[in-house]
């Protein structure tokens, strides 16, 4: 579902590999330029707010822009009632230090980190979370698609 305000969003396609791409929300600034609207669970070059450079059809060609780096946590999965009570207490916990986040698979969370929390504050807030999220992959700063 898209964002609020959806006179200015776009789909854009990030490829991933040669026949997998994770297709995303951005907001069209300029005819080649947009800013990622939602939170990618696969692509680890392009986070929300990045600023990208797209072509007629949508493809992010690569990032002009990092505002954050991806990451993927993991947690005890569970019943599907234990999953969203996990990930919701996750959320709730990561909104607070300005870290949005998506659960994507059963178990998995991910996580847009703000380019001022470096690999070792995420662990260490991760590790007062309420739920217990070990760091599965936590990409950096990427140049981005080519």
């Amino acid at each position: 579902m898209p964002p609020d305000d959806e006179d200015s969003l776009i789909r854009v396609t990030v490829r991933l590999a040669a026949d997998w791409t994770e297709s995303l929300w951005a907001r069209q600034i300029t005819k080649d330029t947009a800013r990622i609207d939602s939170l990618p669970r696969y692509a680890p070059h392009v986070t929300l707010g990045s600023l990208v450079r797209v072509d007629e059809q949508g493809h992010v060609l690569y990032v002009l822009e990092h505002t954050a780096r991806n990451a993927v946590g993991r947690y005890e999965a569970g019943t599907s009632q234990e999953i969203e009570e996990r990930y919701q207490a996750i959320h709730d916990y990561l909104a607070a230090h300005d870290i949005p986040c998506a659960g994507f698979e059963s178990g998995r969370v991910a996580m847009c980190v703000p380019n001022d929390i470096s690999p070792s504050r995420l662990r260490e807030l991760l590790a007062r979370c309420p739920v217990p999220v070990r760091i599965e992959r936590d990409f950096g700063r990427r140049g981005g698609p080519r």
